[in-house]
C-alpha cells in the first residue's frame, strides 16, 4: 500500500566561513594566564559554530603554531607553560560544523607579557565562592556561586565590582586550571558533600578555609581595585 507523501525537507549547503572569533588576553600576566575568545559568527545559511583553532607564538621564534586544535570546551583556556620576558602572541579561528574555518591572517589578536619576577604569590579568593561578593565580609561559598558560574557559561554578564580577572582563580572548583563546565559538576558535588574544592597549583589562594581569612575586609581586601599581599601591591586580575 502506498502511503502518502511526507513532509516537505529542506537542506543547505554551508560554505561560508564564519568570523569575528577574537582573542583577548591580560597585557601582563605571570607563567599562567587566562587566554579568552569572542563566540564569532557563521553568516546564513549557518550550519552553526562548534569549534575554535587558537593559534599562539612568542617573541623569540616569531613562528605560528597550533596552541589549541578544535578546541570545543568554552570560550577560555589557560596558558600554563608562560617563561619570563616573552610576550605571547594568539590569534583565535571559528570553526562550523560544515567545516569552515575562519580566514586566518597571521595577525595577532592579543599580546601578553610574561614577568614572573615577583615569585609564587597566592592570590585572596576563596576557592568556590564564584562572584566575590563586594561588601559582605567573610567572603563564603553558597549555592548562589553555582547559579552564578552557570550564568558565565550562558553569557550573562558578571556585574561584579570586585573580582579576580572576572573570577577566574575561585571558579577553577576542580584545580584544573582552565574554567570548563566540569568547574560547575564538581561545585554541585561539593555542596552534595561528595567531593572538596580543589585550586590551580600556581595560583594559591590566599584563603583555602573560612578559618583562613582575615578578621575583617579591610585586612584582607580593602577596596578590590589593589589588593595588598605580604606589602605589596598587585594589580587586579591574575598578574605577578
Amino acid at each position: 500500500m502506498w502511503s502518502g507523501w511526507s513532509d516537505t525537507r529542506e537542506f543547505i549547503i554551508d560554505t561560508q566561513s564564519p568570523y569575528n572569533a577574537i582573542a583577548t588576553s591580560p597585557d601582563t600576566a605571570g607563567s599562567i594566564f587566562l587566554v579568552r575568545w569572542s563566540a564569532g559568527n557563521d553568516p546564513d545559511p549557518s550550519s552553526g559554530i562548534v569549534a575554535y583553532d587558537i593559534y599562539k607564538k612568542d617573541s623569540e621564534s616569531q613562528n605560528w603554531a597550533i596552541w589549541l586544535s578544535y578546541f570545543q570546551e568554552g570560550l577560555s583556556a589557560f596558558l600554563t607553560s608562560g617563561q619570563h620576558g616573552y610576550t605571547y602572541y594568539f590569534e583565535a579561528l571559528a570553526i562550523d560544523s560544515a567545516g569552515n574555518q575562519e580566514t586566518r591572517y597571521s595577525i595577532s589578536e592579543c599580546s601578553t607579557y610574561v614577568d614572573t619576577s615577583w615569585g609564587n604569590v597566592a592570590y585572596p579568593y576563596l576557592p568556590g565562592d564564584i562572584n566575590m561578593y563586594n561588601g559582605i565580609w567573610p567572603p563564603e561559598c553558597i549555592g548562589s556561586d553555582v547559579t552564578y558560574l552557570v550564568g558565565y557559561f550562558r553569557g550573562v554578564s558578571a556585574n561584579q565590582p570586585c573580582y579576580l580577572d572576572d573570577f577566574w582563580a575561585s571558579a577553577d572548583a576542580n584545580g584544573d586550571c582552565n574554567i570548563i563546565g566540569s568547574d560547575v559538576t564538581r561545585l554541585v558535588n561539593y555542596f552534595r558533600g561528595n567531593v572538596s574544592l580543589l585550586y590551580c597549583p600556581d595560583y594559591e589562594p590566599l584563603w583555602l578555609t573560612p578559618d583562613d581569612l582575615p578578621d575583617d575586609a579591610a585586612a584582607g581586601w580593602p577596596n578590590c581595585d589593589i589588593p595588598v599581599i605580604n606589602s605589596k601591591v598587585i594589580p587586579t586580575g591574575l598578574d605577578k
